[in-house]
């Protein structure tokens, strides 16, 4: 796949239940692709509060739905914007394969990286290998945080070329 591709990741457990319903409504209006991260996961009965990956493509018929999670991320920390050259599928495989992380003791801990809070949080003890497997195919990776936009590309994941997002405190 050549042609570059907008994703949305969207948190819908910010202001369950009200962002789940309208953000699967809204889907089907615009007839987006999308699924929920933990389809396959132990956790899928909780699609409800959980991470929806959507392809936002650059078109006419996702114009209403791209205003509306334009709108939602000027409310609330729910929307991190993913750019990419891969197909929804790929990049579905690559996102979800991030979620279970192996904590040091041998359990396993789920990494909300879907949530931009905690997404900020994470870039800052990365190094930078971890950052570009973390980032896999996607080629840019924006959120929003206290009304600013904070963005990693995988140039800057690659060159190591951290900028105050990373460091953005995300706890207020």
């Amino acid at each position: 796949m050549d042609s570059v591709r907008r994703f949305a990741l969207v948190d819908c457990a910010v202001e369950t239940p009200s962002i789940y319903r309208e953000l699967l409504q809204r889907v089907e209006l615009a007839g987006a692709r999308s699924q929920c991260l933990f389809t396959n996961q132990r956790e899928a009965s909780l699609a409800h509060v959980g991470p929806w990956l959507i392809d936002v493509p650059e078109i006419e018929a996702t114009r209403e739905l791209f205003s509306w999670l334009m709108l939602i991320e000027s409310k609330y920390p729910a929307i991190s914007w993913l750019v990419a050259k891969v197909d929804f599928e790929t990049l579905f495989a690559h996102l979800e394969s991030q979620i279970d992380l192996m904590l040091p003791d041998g359990s396993r801990g789920m990494h909300r990286f879907w949530d931009p809070r905690a997404w900020s949080r994470f870039q800052r003890v990365l190094t930078m290998e971890q950052r570009v497997a973390f980032m896999g195919p996607v080629l840019e990776w924006k959120v929003a945080l206290k009304g600013k936009t904070h963005q990693i590309s995988r140039v800057d994941a690659e060159c190591n070329l951290l900028e105050e997002i990373i460091y953005v405190d995300a706890d207020a």
